[in-house]
């Protein structure tokens, strides 16, 4: 019986290849409802004494706006500490290769 990361794998590239033969209007109506469900989870979010549609509507707008900038923070954050991992390990193979990782050491 094959592990359940590889039926997850398989089922999802079989996902992937029913949703690139959609047509982009077809996409769209099928993720809508997830789409409309996380406005409306911004929308909860605006006191309720704010009852202007145009003022909610601009409010939501700039909390998608926010979760978009903290999405884009997290993964300049992510990328910064991969590259410094990755140096970090280089470096150390660096050392290792030439001998000098134990210098110093006593």
């Amino acid at each position: 019986m094959p592990a359940d990361s590889e039926v997850s794998a398989r089922n999802a590239a079989s996902a992937l290849a029913r949703w690139a033969v959609l047509p982009p209007a077809e996409r769209s109506r099928r993720t809508r409802p997830g789409r409309e469900a996380f406005l409306a989870s911004l929308d909860a979010q605006i006191p309720p004494e704010v009852s202007d549609p145009a003022d909610r509507a601009e409010r939501v707008t700039a909390l998608l706006k926010a979760h978009y900038l903290k999405m884009q923070a997290n993964s300049m954050k992510a990328r910064r500490l991969k590259r410094e991992a990755d140096a970090r390990k280089a470096a150390d193979e660096i050392l290792d290769a030439t001998g000098l990782a134990d210098c110093g050491e006593q």
